[in-house]
C-alpha cells in the first residue's frame, strides 16, 4: 500500500519502470519504509512529520517531482506532504492509515485464534511490525485487554531479533521447544459399532462376524487439533482385526482440520502401513495390534506391531506443528 501511495504522487507508470530497471534502489526505500515502523511513538502529535529517505532515482527520472508534490497536497491538504532533497516529510496522520490497517488484520487473526484455542495466557510479539510502538496498545484495545486479564501480552525488548534469536537456538537444539500446539488432529483409519442417529445417513456400514453392524472409515484420532504436546510424547491404542479371516491389517494415518470430524473421507491421508496377523486359527480379540503413534521434535513415528509376536512396521511422517 506505501509504494501504491507513492505511485499516486510520482506517477504509477514512473514507479512501474524504476520497479523493474532500479529494484535495488526500490529495496533501499521499502528497507526506510519498514524504519519508520519503529520511529513512531505515542507522544507524537498528528501533523508531526516523519522523514523518509527516497532512492535518488525515484527522483531524479521522469518529471518535475516538487510539482507533483504540489498536486497531490492541493487535493490533500489534511495529509499534505513536504519533500526536501531526497528526504519525503509524511505527517503522522497519514502514516497512521497505513499502519492501523494493518494492524486491524493483525487484530482479527489474534481474535479467531483466541476463539480456537481456550484459556490463551500469553502472546509474544515478535517480528519487524512488533517494533512499532502502536502494536501493543492497539492489540489490548481491540482485544479487550487489561493489565489484570489472564492474557498477558509480552513484547520483547528487540522483538525483530527475538524470531531469529529463535531460530538459531532451535537449529542448534530442537529441544529447547519443549512444547507444540498440533495445528490439526492426527488419527487413523478404524471401524466403531454403528450407534443410529450418531453418524451421517450416508456413512458405510458393514457387519461384522458377531453380526453386529459397524462404520467403516471412522477417524479414531490420537492427538486433537489445538493440543498441547511434550516432546516425546506417546499415545498407545489396541485394536483388534475386523475378521477371523483377515491377515493383514492395513493401518491408515489421516490428518483432520476439525475437532468434530468423524469419518476419514473428510481428512487427509498421510501414510499406510501393514501389520501381518497370520494366526487364522485365532479369534479376533486374541490378536491384536497395537499402534503406536510418538511425536518427536520435527516429524512424528508410527508404529504398528501385532501384539502377540511384537512383529512390527513403522513409518515416520514430517509434520507441522
Amino acid at each position: 500500500s506505501f509504494f501504491d501511495w507513492l505511485g499516486e504522487i510520482f506517477g504509477h507508470d514512473h514507479l512501474d519502470h524504476l520497479q523493474g530497471s532500479f529494484s535495488s534502489d526500490l529495496l533501499e526505500t521499502q528497507e526506510e519504509w519498514e524504519k519508520v515502523k519503529t520511529r513512531i511513538k505515542h507522544s507524537d502529535t498528528m501533523q508531526n512529520k516523519k522523514n523518509i529517505q527516497l532512492a535518488s532515482f525515484l527522483l531524479s527520472y521522469g518529471g518535475n517531482q516538487a510539482q507533483c508534490v504540489a498536486q497531490y497536497n492541493e487535493a490533500n491538504a489534511d495529509h499534505a506532504i513536504q519533500l526536501r532533497g531526497t528526504r519525503l516529510g509524511v505527517p503522522v496522520s497519514k502514516l497512521l492509515k497505513f499502519f492501523v490497517e494493518q494492524l486491524s488484520h493483525i487484530s482479527q487473526h489474534m481474535e479467531q485464534l483466541m476463539n480456537e484455542i481456550p484459556d490463551i495466557k500469553y502472546i509474544f510479539l515478535v517480528g519487524g511490525f512488533s517494533e512499532c510502538d502502536l502494536m501493543k496498545p492497539y492489540l489490548m484495545s481491540s482485544l479487550r485487554l487489561t493489565e489484570d486479564s489472564p492474557c498477558t501480552i509480552v513484547r520483547p525488548m528487540r522483538p525483530g531479533l527475538a524470531v531469529i534469536h529463535g531460530a538459531v537456538l532451535f537449529g542448534l537444539n530442537p529441544r529447547v521447544i519443549t512444547h507444540r500446539i498440533a495445528r490439526c488432529a492426527y488419527g487413523i483409519e478404524s471401524m466403531i459399532p454403528y450407534v443410529p442417529g450418531q453418524f451421517p445417513p450416508d456413512c458405510r456400514k458393514v457387519v461384522g462376524d458377531d453380526g453386529q453392524s459397524y462404520v467403516e472409515g471412522f477417524f479414531s484420532r490420537f492427538v486433537s487439533m489445538n493440543e498441547e504436546i511434550p516432546n516425546d510424547h506417546r499415545v498407545i491404542r489396541t485394536y483388534i482385526p475386523f475378521r477371523k479371516d483377515l491377515t493383514t491389517v492395513k493401518i491408515t494415518l489421516f490428518t483432520a482440520n476439525d475437532n468434530a470430524i468423524q469419518l476419514v473421507k473428510d481428512c487427509r491421508r498421510m501414510a499406510s502401513i501393514n501389520v501381518e496377523v497370520p494366526q487364522v486359527h485365532l479369534e479376533p480379540n486374541q490378536k491384536p495390534v497395537r499402534v503406536i503413534m510418538s511425536f518427536g521434535s520435527t516429524n512424528m513415528s508410527v508404529v504398528a506391531e501385532n501384539a502377540l509376536t511384537n512383529d512390527r512396521q513403522n513409518v515416520h511422517v514430517e509434520y507441522h506443528m
